[in-house]
């Protein structure tokens, strides 16, 4: 079985983008997909951590997924859900009547956040 990223689904673009805003890499995240679906697999967690000196915030980041139901135990496949710190969610996926959206706190909550870790 080989684990993987929601193929062609919105959870996945806005991970991407997500991804791009917030942290400092040089490695385009298409070659990294398939790393990340297999580590999570591998250590039987749902997130992956990127530590702080990669991230634009300072700060360690979690990427945070949920395994998509429809397809277990044949496949598993990552829906992305949010990305955190340690105490504070920055962004969320949160899909509403079948439409695709977007929550974040108000910036003010996430700088609060931030300086006190």
């Amino acid at each position: 079985m080989v684990p993987s990223l929601a193929y062609n689904a919105p959870e996945t673009e806005q991970f991407r983008q997500d991804y791009q805003l917030l942290v400092n890499s040089d490695v385009p995240l298409l070659f990294l997909e398939e790393a990340i679906a297999k580590y999570m697999y591998g250590s039987g967690r749902k997130h992956f951590r990127v530590p702080a000196i990669l991230t634009k915030y300072n700060k360690d980041l979690f990427f945070v997924f949920d395994v998509d139901p429809e397809y277990a135990p044949k496949s598993i496949i990552y829906r992305y859900n949010r990305v955190t710190t340690r105490d504070i969610v920055l962004r969320r996926y949160e899909p509403a009547d079948g439409v695709s959206s977007f929550k974040q706190p108000p910036m003010s909550q996430i700088q609060d956040a931030i300086k006190d870790l």
